[in-house]
């Protein structure tokens, strides 16, 4: 579509359809292809990379992570990365389409030739070059897709690694009509298992489930009571713009940090509220994640932080623990339960979406965390746990310019596991500046220390703000 972005925000963000779409202009281009009938130059490579755009996101188990009008389905971007091999002869996307048909179940189909799924759509002379094209690993890293906002957090592309998908995508008011207010909203996969995301959307139509499906607190986001980072006008328009930014990507071989912003919830005069998302991937094992959500506000708001679960899920003090009673775990853990409440969610709408979707309720739990404030930082460590015992986790005190930083100005954080200590610090200035946690001293906005039993480093980073891109 020609005018996106130029009418206040209106694109099409999700990323099923965008697949969709794929499927469909691949079909296109064979057939004028086939008939001689003329394409612009340069639309295979186009088309290509839009493919590309994709594969880079989808998840371990080679879904596209589930974020508005979409849904994560095992092995479901083998279709799209056949079609593109079987037609280009592109290396990569063989690659690709390999590793989506093991995830997807084809054991009966012969590896290295056309999966069944895509040979309708290329005919014999598509499943010729697909057989004759020799797969090319690309390498697969964590990412941030540029003006779209999704960003997927990854140490491998093992099928047993971790990954964290992010949606930074803008919101409203026209073609966005298959979007959520998920604006930050993240999924976990980690050993094999898929714990927090969404189970794709409600049936279109009036319905409670669709309306609840829509909302922020249908996905793992922060919002405040009452409140939605666009108000919903109806099933398809929006009543406002909102056009995150990611301001800081950081990604290196140790770790990962994304730093996004958005203004849904402020409203000048009344309400100023912002709220930014910073997540720090720590890729080295023990590896997890620690999701800061800081929050700006002349008035104190009710905050509500959701957490929706794709396996069972239960409480274990003010921390959260989800998967199956034996097997691989993910557990929730806050820095800091000071004011903070937590309670699962039996809400009407999520009574309905659960019922129109056809899902057990037991293995879509979800839970919100709830605290009153104005300007804050709350702070949640999502760490993997096959074969390891939850870490302890607390919030220590900091120090910026040498003076003492309310949560609000900086946060530091300590995850103690069996034989290893971590400190991670983050301030939320527009500028480095002098830190102290922990009785550790650093420079800049982010540090991370990690320590065996007798104190010595095993791992030391810092970052400056003239550190990473913003991408946007």
């Amino acid at each position: 579509r020609g005018h996106y972005r130029a009418d206040g925000g209106a694109r099409e963000t999700t990323l099923g359809y965008h697949a969709g779409s794929l499927h469909n202009l691949w079909g296109f281009y064979l057939l004028a292809r086939r008939n001689g009938y003329p394409v612009p130059d340069g639309f295979e490579e186009a088309v290509l990379r839009a493919t590309k755009f994709i594969m880079r996101l989808m998840s371990p188990q080679a879904g596209l992570p589930s974020f508005g009008d979409g849904g994560h389905s095992p092995g479901g971007c083998t279709q799209v990365a056949a079609i593109a091999a079987a037609l280009t002869g592109d290396r990569e996307c063989k690659w690709y389409a390999e590793y989506a048909r093991a995830r997807a179940g084809g054991a009966a189909e012969t590896r290295g030739e056309i999966p069944l799924c895509a040979f309708w759509d290329v005919g014999l002379e598509g499943a010729a070059m697909y057989a004759a094209t020799r797969a090319k690993d690309p390498n697969v890293k964590s990412v941030l897709m540029g003006d779209t906002g999704y960003a997927a957090l990854r140490e491998s592309a093992r099928p047993d690694g971790r990954y964290m998908a992010i949606a930074a995508a803008d919101r409203g008011p026209i073609v966005t009509s298959h979007g959520h207010n998920d604006i930050f909203a993240i999924e976990a996969h980690a050993n094999g298992v898929r714990f927090l995301g969404e189970m794709g959307c409600a049936p279109y139509g009036v319905s409670p489930g669709r309306n609840y499906d829509e909302k922020t607190e249908a996905h793992n986001c922060l919002t405040i009571e009452g409140m939605e980072q666009a108000p919903i006008i109806n099933e398809w328009r929006w009543d406002r713009a909102v056009i995150p930014c990611v301001r800081r990507w950081i990604s290196e071989d140790t770790h990962d940090f994304f730093h996004g912003v958005h203004e849904g919830f402020y409203h000048w005069l009344t309400r100023q509220t912002l709220h930014a998302r910073k997540v720090f991937f720590v890729k080295a094992e023990p590896s997890y994640w620690v999701v800061f959500d800081w929050m700006e506000s002349n008035v104190a708001n009710p905050y509500r932080v959701y957490f929706h679960g794709c396996v069972p899920g239960r409480r274990r003090g003010k921390s959260l623990v989800f998967g199956e009673r034996r097997g691989p775990a993910l557990a929730v853990i806050p820095a800091s339960g000071r004011g903070l409440a937590l309670r699962p969610v039996h809400s009407a709408g999520l009574k309905a979406y659960i019922r129109e979707k056809g899902l057990d309720a037991q293995k879509y739990p979800a839970f919100v965390y709830a605290k009153r404030a104005a300007s804050d930082c709350l702070a949640w460590v999502l760490a993997p746990l096959a074969g390891r015992a939850m870490p302890v986790v607390r919030r220590i005190p900091v120090k910026l310019n040498g003076i003492p930083a309310d949560a609000h100005g900086a946060v530091a954080v300590q995850i103690a596991f069996r034989g290893v200590n971590d400190t991670l610090c983050v301030a939320h200035l527009d500028y480095a500046a002098p830190l102290e946690f922990g009785g550790q001293p650093a420079w800049g906005h982010l540090a991370f220390r990690r320590t065996d039993r007798a104190g010595k480093i095993l791992l030391s980073i810092e970052h400056k703000m003239a550190d990473g891109v913003c991408g946007r």
